[in-house]
């Protein structure tokens, strides 16, 4: 369950607009099940952290925030690469640097020794606005591994539990595949409310498990189901975003 900054958040980065006014922010709420209050409530709290820009215009996601939320699915190639993060901490650090490893699992990474956390280069440079949020740590650096001793895809699986994601992907590929066929019967404001929830779950399920290259992806049926029910059920979603977001931008008040 996301809270109702991250539904706020979600929904401007689904309708990729730039300025939103504060009344258009509220209406964009209702459509997603939020009372005003609550919408005026995360657009203070967001703007003051940062992560929405405010202006004389009103209101839209700051770069971070796009990046963070950025919910397209990478095309290119896998290079066979690693990124790496080396530890190197005093004891006395200890909790700093056990805050870094929980947020370095959030993005995919996992435990290659007791001081390197590894993740495939994929997209090449994707991760890095990311992890320049960490830079101010200096109890870790970045290196990219080539992996020199076997293949890349079986030292991937030796590494992360990619039988384990799969089978948990199984059930979010059914019950997106089952979803297909009644999306046409939703309105443009549904439209939008649908779209958040579906994308709410994808963040959450890439917690567990992130997205990762095709190449590594497809040895794991279940896998490449689920990221294939999700970009049919977008693609179907499309028209009646659309249609909301001309309806929305119409009315500035």
């Amino acid at each position: 369950m996301i809270s109702s900054n991250e539904e706020i958040l979600l929904a401007l980065s689904i309708l990729d607009e730039d300025w939103i006014t504060q009344a258009q922010a509220i209406r964009l709420g209702r459509a997603i099940g939020l009372v005003e209050a609550t919408v005026r409530s995360s657009l203070f709290r967001l703007s003051r952290s940062g992560t929405l820009e405010r202006s004389s215009e009103g209101f839209r996601l700051s770069r971070a925030a796009r990046t963070r939320y950025d919910l397209t699915l990478p095309q290119e190639a896998w290079n066979d690469r690693f990124l790496g993060v080396a530890f190197s901490a005093e004891e006395v650090r200890r909790k700093r640097r056990d805050g870094l490893r929980y947020q370095l699992r959030r993005l995919g990474f996992a435990p290659l020794s007791a001081g390197m956390m590894v993740r495939p280069d994929w997209p090449e440079g994707h991760l890095l606005p990311r992890l320049q949020v960490l830079s101010e740590d200096e109890t870790w650096s970045l290196t990219r591994l080539e992996v020199l001793q076997e293949p890349a895809p079986r030292f991937a699986a030796r590494i992360f539990p990619m039988n384990e994601w799969d089978r948990e992907a199984r059930l979010l590929a059914e019950r997106w595949e089952r979803l297909g066929p009644a999306i046409h019967e939703l309105s443009e404001r549904e439209s939008l409310a649908f779209r958040v929830e579906l994308e709410s779950q994808w963040l959450e399920w890439q917690v567990a498990a992130p997205l990762f290259p095709k190449e590594l992806c497809l040895r794991h049926p279940n896998l490449w189901r689920a990221v294939s029910a999700l970009t049919n059920l977008r693609e179907r979603c499309r028209p009646g975003l659309q249609a909301y977001a001309a309806l929305l931008l119409s009315r500035k008040r």
